[in-house]
Order: structure tokens, then sequence, then C-alpha cells
């Protein structure tokens, strides 16, 4: 298992790819429809994500938590683990759309 990112890593992962257009002609082609798929669901993921941790963060600090959230470095790894393997869906849509 890889370790819980550091402060100094936070930020690296807020860039998500963009899902890229289907051309007309790769639409009958299910491995590039599956993958793109995958994409979008992963990319949707995060947002879900990110949206759940501030919930968590805001209802924190109406506790009365100050300082750094506790719940942060929870947040830079579900942004790592979906940024990566967003990139790594990205380049493999990319390969099927030029071959």
């Amino acid at each position: 298992m890889r370790p819980m990112p550091r402060p100094a890593e936070y930020g690296q992962w807020d860039e998500l790819p963009d899902v890229p257009e289907v051309p007309t002609s790769r639409m009958g082609d299910l491995a590039v429809l599956d993958v793109r798929e995958r994409l979008i669901r992963l990319i949707d993921r995060r947002r879900s994500e990110d949206a759940r941790i501030a919930e968590l963060e805001q209802q924190w600090r109406e506790r009365g938590g100050v300082g750094e959230s506790p719940y942060e470095v929870s947040r830079q790894w579900v942004r790592r683990q979906t940024t990566e393997g967003a990139l790594m869906l990205a380049g493999i849509l990319d390969r099927l759309l030029r071959s």
C-alpha cells in the first residue's frame, strides 16, 4: 500500500485530464466506449468524494475544529488515486483513438 500524501505533495493532483470526444467513426468501437465511460465514472467519483469530504470538513469546523483539517490527508489520497487512474485511462483512450 502506498503511503498517505505528505503536505508538501498537496496540490499535485488537483487537475484531472479532459475527456476526449470520440469521433463518430469510432462510436462502434466497444473498447473505446468502455475506456471513455470508465474515465467519466472515475471523474464523477472524484467529484462526489470531494463533496463528501468537504461536507465532513464543514461539520468538523462547525463543531469547533481549528487548524488543519483532519480530512485533508483523505482528500489528497482520493485525489492522487483518481488523478493517476484518470491519467492512465486518458492515455489508453488516446492510444486507442490513434490506432
